[in-house]
């Protein structure tokens, strides 16, 4: 059987409390623009065409969650509580499987010289690396969490 693999400190060093902190108040940040202008581009585009596609409503509905369940992670993060980041860790593996599907999307869009966009599918590909990495120091905390926990106990 394999396990995800755990890291035990952020960049440069860090702590994993740290990197946690950072990583969801960068979440927050980014979700809540990202939202923001997401909404104002489909907002100018459904003036144009009506119909929402399945994909627009996959990514809404993930990011909206991803913007509800951060500050859960930040206060599980502050009182030192892994059962707070369960939900974050939850919906970030639903946003990576959403980011991938997305990419597959979109290369086969540009692969098939259809209305695809390199740049943006080379943005899908940070994104994906991104958010794996966010995931890892999420999913790496949360461990040493439980494991303090059980220690005490």
């Amino acid at each position: 059987m394999t396990t995800v693999p755990r890291l035990q400190e952020f960049v440069c060093g860090l702590n994993l409390k740290t990197g946690a902190y950072i990583i969801f108040t960068a979440s927050l940040a980014i979700t809540f623009f990202g939202l923001v202008i997401v909404t104002a581009i489909r907002v100018e585009e459904n003036t144009k065409d009506n119909d929402l596609d399945i994909q627009y409503i996959i990514n809404m509905v993930v990011s909206i969650l991803m913007f509800l369940v951060t500050p859960m992670g930040l206060y599980g993060t502050y009182r030192t509580r892994a059962v707070f980041l369960i939900p974050y860790l939850v919906v970030e593996g639903v946003g990576l499987i959403v980011l991938v599907g997305n990419f597959f999307i979109e290369a086969t869009k540009l692969f098939g010289h259809e209305s695809g966009s390199l740049v943006f599918v080379i943005f899908l590909v940070l994104s994906i690396a991104t958010v794996s990495y966010s995931f890892l120091v999420i999913f790496s905390y949360y461990t040493m969490l439980k494991q303090q926990r059980e220690e005490i106990q």
